[in-house]
């Protein structure tokens, strides 16, 4: 069994984030981060092989999990926005 490992804050954190591809995320993704003072635009990662998915990366550091878990759930909530990793 494994077990959770305990996040020891702060901490520098990379966001996972899964788009359609059909739907322009870039601004909604760009406004959050710089909500929350982050100015660099998230990076491209990989496009799934059906061509339907985009997925991008996101760094920021964190001081603390309420913050952490504020930023994923604006990222979540920005249309377009399939899962947040």
């Amino acid at each position: 069994m494994l077990k959770e490992q305990e996040i020891i804050f702060p901490v520098e954190w990379s966001f996972r984030i899964i788009c359609d591809c059909n739907v322009d995320v870039s601004d909604g993704l760009c406004a959050v981060l710089k909500s929350f003072g982050i100015n660099d635009a998230p990076k491209i990662a990989n496009q799934s092989s059906g061509g339907k998915y985009q997925s991008f990366s996101v760094k920021a550091t964190f001081q603390d999990k309420a913050s952490m878990d504020l930023m994923a759930n604006q990222l979540r909530s920005v249309n377009g926005v399939k899962i947040v990793l």
